[in-house]
């Protein structure tokens, strides 16, 4: 997976993974937010590319920063939804040892 900062795309379905695995909501939001500490230095490089230049140009940095509050919401709702990431796996054709393996993977 990829996205130009990492925070929006990226973060998401890290945020979906950790989930599915059993971390914490708050170690997610936590390493969501961790984003910040580089953004700066992203965003000097993203305008380095003209296909990002033009649009950055007419933003702040502070319109950029990952916040924990959205991190904090995007869990929420999946929980209250669907009952958490592994359960909205299953429910997109994810069997169980599907989810064991992701978990060894990235677990131990």
């Amino acid at each position: 997976m990829h996205c130009a900062a990492g925070k929006d795309r990226t973060g998401t379905i890290v945020a979906l993974t950790l989930d599915a695995v059993g971390v914490a909501p708050e170690a997610i939001v936590e390493d969501y937010a961790l984003t910040a500490e580089r953004l700066e230095q992203i965003i000097e490089r993203l305008m380095s590319s003209e296909s990002y230049a033009m649009a950055l140009r007419t933003q702040r940095l502070e319109d950029q920063l990952p916040r924990r509050e959205t991190m904090e919401s995007i869990l929420a709702m999946l929980h209250d939804q669907h009952g958490g990431a592994a359960e909205w796996l299953r429910a997109q054709g994810w069997r169980p040892d599907d989810l064991d393996r992701l978990r060894r993977k990235l677990v131990g």
